[in-house]
């Protein structure tokens, strides 16, 4: 598939790794370009990195401020109430 790229964030104190994108596995005819020097079919069949949507690294951003604000002592008491 290929390697995630991760950005960190803390949320409440507590630190996150949140995946901003993929740097997808180049084919072998990538590589063999690059050997023989054709920079030419090297641009050609470079796979391109893919970043995450913002909205979807948005929401999840929100999702876990919520959890942590959750998980906080001192709102664990007003959520019992």
């Amino acid at each position: 598939m290929g390697s995630p790229v991760y950005r960190k964030t803390i949320i409440e104190g507590r630190e996150y790794k949140i995946v901003v994108g993929t740097n997808p596995e180049q084919c072998e005819d990538y590589y063999q370009a690059l050997r023989d020097g054709d920079g030419y079919a090297a641009h050609i069949f470079h796979l391109p990195y893919v970043p995450r949507s913002p909205s979807s690294i948005s929401s999840e951003l929100k999702l876990l401020s919520s959890l942590a604000y959750m998980n906080r002592e001192d709102t664990k008491e007003d959520l019992s109430e």
